[in-house]
């Protein structure tokens, strides 16, 4: 195949001296290639190389620069790659056509005339220019070096993306936004998640910039679970997922009313009016494995459609979703938000789960190059060589920040963060009787962030820890809340005492009689199994620091075991 390109809009024929002697270099270099190789078939005959294509770019004055011969790396895999594009066999090569050759290893791009493989650049002439924009290599690693940095980064709301053709690609957290990363087991996804939590939590203070993380696997990122710009507390299982959300959920309609009475319509527009104390942090809500989160029981659904709710809404709040998946098929269950809101960054990933995300190209990421997708911008796909970070240099930035000895302290002491819901349940406890009503709550939160607060967003503070099992209804008072004996002992750490107004577990959706634990909290509706383990529930809830639904989790496992 001969392609016929320009660099400008007008097609000019070739003429005939150049079509031949592009199909003579063709030729030639299948036969040397071949030669090369030297390893031969079955049958005794050499392997021949197949090839993908011959492109012939045009300078601005319609005169031939160069001539690409790529061959088909796949149909070789019997050979690396090295010995295709050995310096000695280039330079023969070179010599035989009196030409400069070059060879390189190419993934095509969107809009890319190169197609993928092994490719072959013939100078025709010396206009370099047009060449080096379409052979520049892409390095196969990145590691992402933030002393190099030298504070130049520094609150400046940055995050590396990774490094193409045309160096570094660093943006503002606002204009990336919503972002899917994709792609198979070792792709290099979750290496790029950590470069960017490592560069935010590192380069910018806590108040300009918070990140909600959703750690099902308890050890993804475990480096950032006591950074001071982690918002409320870490969730480990899905039932924290869903609490965290429904908070990051009041957050955002916190800020819907705020922006509102400031007459702004963006994050930006309000933060430009605002002083530095009073402006609001970009948050970020970092889940890995997002597919598996959202198709986990039957809180499922309730999790789907918060995520949805983040995505969809949280653009001009400046909160964020950075979710990644092994799994393709995220953009079919998650097919409204991925089509409009969340771009995607594709790693490598077979041909149909490509197709699926929108992006063909992923599928010729080779598995010798990890850290190598497309990014979405501009509604096209850029390739790139992901930042990485390894887990040694990941624990060295931690601990240099002061984040890795911070949790240790509070591990050892069970004690996992917390800020505003636990200080509203201590000052319930120890100032109101263990009351806490939705004025109450709007009085407190105003005090702490010297700025008002909404009956709306107190109203959805107190659901959420009704939901948890935190806070009992009053069938008496309609916003008078009462806080319940797992409230005491989670966050003040008291052993359970008898309260007026706490319902039983019954009055929760059933359980044994006495229990401490709604079965609303634990998702389980055997009421004599949660009479067995409330015992180890105790244990385990006050050794391990966990919360109901973790301990109840991990007991499972235990007893499967």
């Amino acid at each position: 195949m001969l392609t016929n390109l320009q660099a400008t809009q007008t097609q000019t024929a070739l003429s005939p001296r150049v079509e031949w002697y592009c199909r003579q270099v063709e030729r030639y270099l299948t036969y040397r290639l071949r030669e090369h190789l030297g390893k031969r078939n079955q049958n005794g005959t050499r392997y021949t190389p197949f090839q993908r294509g011959c492109v012939l770019t045009m300078g601005r004055d319609s005169k031939p620069v160069a001539l690409f011969v790529v061959f088909d790396a796949e149909r070789l895999w019997h050979f690396q790659p090295d010995r295709l594009m050995e310096t000695r066999f280039v330079q023969s090569v070179s010599g035989a056509l009196r030409r400069p050759v070059g060879a390189f290893e190419h993934t095509q791009g969107v809009d890319d005339p190169i197609p993928t493989g092994i490719a072959f650049c013939v100078l025709l002439r010396n206009d370099l220019a047009p060449v080096a924009q379409l052979a520049s290599p892409i390095p196969r690693e990145v590691k992402l070096d933030l002393a190099a940095l030298n504070g130049s980064h520094k609150n400046k709301l940055l995050v590396p993306i990774g490094v193409g053709r045309d160096g570094p690609v660093w943006k503002h957290v606002n204009t990336v936004q919503h972002v899917l990363y994709v792609g198979t087991t070792g792709c290099g996804k979750t290496s790029a998640m950590q470069s960017m939590l490592a560069a935010l939590l590192t380069q910018n203070d806590p108040d300009l910039v918070k990140v909600a993380l959703i750690d099902t696997a308890r050890s993804e990122f475990v480096f950032w679970h006591n950074a001071p710009h982690v918002f409320e507390r870490v969730a480990y299982s899905a039932g924290d997922a869903f609490a965290l959300l429904k908070q990051v959920e009041s957050e955002v309609e916190r800020r819907g009313e705020l922006l509102g009475a400031a007459m702004r319509r963006s994050i930006q527009a309000f933060n430009t009016d605002a002083p530095r104390g009073k402006r609001l942090p970009y948050l970020l809500v970092v889940v890995d494995e997002c597919l598996d989160l959202v198709q986990s029981g039957r809180g499922g659904n309730a999790v789907n459609d918060l995520i949805k709710h983040v995505a969809t809404v949280g653009r001009k709040a400046g909160v964020f979703l950075h979710a990644g998946t092994q799994y393709p098929s995220a953009a079919e269950g998650l097919s409204r938000i991925i089509a409009t809101n969340l771009r995607t960054f594709a790693f490598r990933m077979d041909a149909v789960g490509a197709r699926t995300v929108g992006c063909p190209s992923a599928s010729a990421i080779s598995e010798k190059t990890p850290g190598r997708m497309f990014a979405r911008f501009d509604d096209q796909h850029t390739e790139l060589q992901a930042f990485y970070l390894d887990d040694a240099e990941l624990e060295r930035i931690a601990r240099q920040a002061g984040f890795v000895a911070n949790a240790q302290t509070n591990t050892e002491q069970g004690a996992p963060k917390r800020d505003e819901v636990a200080e509203l349940i201590k000052w319930a406890v120890e100032s109101n009787e263990g009351v806490l009503t939705q004025s109450n709550i709007v009085e407190m939160l105003s005090q702490w962030r010297g700025a008002a607060s909404t009956d709306r967003e107190a109203r959805r503070i107190a659901e959420t820890l009704v939901t948890k099992g935190m806070l009992a209804k009053d069938p008496r008072h309609q916003n008078r809340r009462t806080v319940t004996d797992l409230a005491r002992k989670t966050y003040c750490g008291l052993t359970a005492v008898s309260v007026s107004n706490a319902p039983t577990t019954a009055s929760n959706g059933g359980g044994a009689g006495g229990s401490e634990y709604p079965a609303l909290l634990l998702d389980v509706d055997d009421a004599a199994l949660l009479e067995k383990i409330q015992p180890r529930l105790d244990a385990l809830m006050a050794e391990q620091g966990l919360s109901a639904q973790a301990a109840y989790e991990q007991i499972i496992v235990e007893e499967q075991r």
